[in-house]
Formats: structure tokens, sequence, C-alpha cells
């Protein structure tokens, strides 16, 4: 065998090691869904009411009743949060979004959540959060396959304000390859009382 040959036959082996590599986290890339933009915050600068019909450039979550807190301010440790305040005794409040999953398993859906009130000092904000006595509200976490129509309730638990933040993981790996809509909600209730600190917030959505 020559050094010309041999040479070349060196060539085409990293060549094709390269492409190896290249294949292999491409493909791991896409696989996983990032977090940003499309399942995390509603990227506003302005921490107020959001019209449902308002033109707002990138939001990423459609909703009723949302307001975004930007990460200037500390709401309980964590920054950056979308407030869900029910709209009334009746009618929750939610975000929504839908992406087409990976095809990756296994797959969870991870959220963060917590009653706000008490929590957010903003001097300028036209809400009260004033917390009370006893603050507490209803989540209901939905996943929706969108070409089958069928929804499924994952999670519908209550939250003190007294609690913090608390973390969520869901095994969602039987909807892998599948678009879906993920949805948030709040509503009022809970041991304190149907329309008391009903500050319902939401930290992050992700899916990974």
């Amino acid at each position: 065998m020559d050094t010309k040959f041999k040479i070349l036959l060196v060539i085409l082996v990293l060549l094709a090691v390269v492409l190896v590599l290249f294949f292999y986290f491409g493909r791991t890339s896409r696989q996983v869904l990032p977090s940003k933009p499309n399942l995390l915050g509603l990227y506003l600068t302005d921490p107020d009411l959001l019209n449902k019909n308002a033109s707002l450039g990138d939001v990423y979550w459609k909703n009723n009743q949302a307001i975004y807190i930007s990460d200037e301010y500390d709401i309980g440790g964590r920054k950056g949060v979308i407030a869900i305040h029910p709209i009334s005794v009746n009618e929750g409040s939610y975000i929504e979004q839908s992406a087409t999953l990976p095809q990756q398993t296994p797959l969870k859906l991870y959220i963060g959540a917590a009653d706000i009130a008490g929590k957010v000092n903003i001097p300028t904000s036209k809400y009260n959060f004033t917390a009370s006595k006893c603050d507490d509200v209803g989540f209901i976490v939905k996943l929706t396959d969108v070409n089958a129509n069928k929804e499924k309730i994952l999670d519908n638990f209550v939250i003190n304000a007294k609690d913090g933040w608390k973390d969520f993981a869901y095994d969602i790996s039987g909807y892998a390859g599948k678009t879906v809509t993920v949805r948030v909600e709040s509503y009022a209730g809970g041991p304190c009382g149907k329309w008391v600190g009903e500050w319902a917030a939401v930290d992050y959505v992700d899916i990974y």
C-alpha cells in the first residue's frame, strides 16, 4: 500500500467520523425541546394586564388574563414569573401553548407554580398583591393531543401562599412525536375560601 493511498484512507476515515458525530449531535440537539422560545415565559417588558386581543409581538403563550412580572423583581426567590389570577369566583385564568414534541423518551413536562400573595413589592403596580391571614389558589395542568382532539388533566392541586414555590414533573412519554397543547389554569378555591389571595403564578413550563 503506497503512501498516497494511506493518506487518502486516513482522510476518508476522518471524514466518516466527522459525519457520524455531526449526525449524532445534530439529531440529539433537535430532539431536546429548548426552553426558549418554545415553552418558557411571555417575554414581555411591561408587567401589566395582557388583553387577549392585544398585539404584543413575540408572545408565545395564549392567555385570557395574564400578568408578566419582569425579572427585575424578586418574587419569592424567583424572577420573570407569570401571574394568572382567576378572573372571577367562577372563571379561571390560563396560559397555553402548542408545540410538536420530540420523538425521544422518556419525556417529561416540568412546571413551577405558587400563590404569590404577599410576595410582590411593586410600588407603581395597579394590582394589589397584599397577603391576608390565609391565601391559596387552585391549579389545573392539562395536556391535549391536538390531532386526536383528546384532553387529559395531568394534575389538579391547591397551593397556599405559605408553601412558596412548588415544582412538578409529569411523565408525558406517551405523547412523544405528537403535537400537543400545554395549558395551566388557575381557579378560585381551597381551604382558605373561594376568593382569598388567589394570586396563582407560574415560574416556568418546560419539556425535555
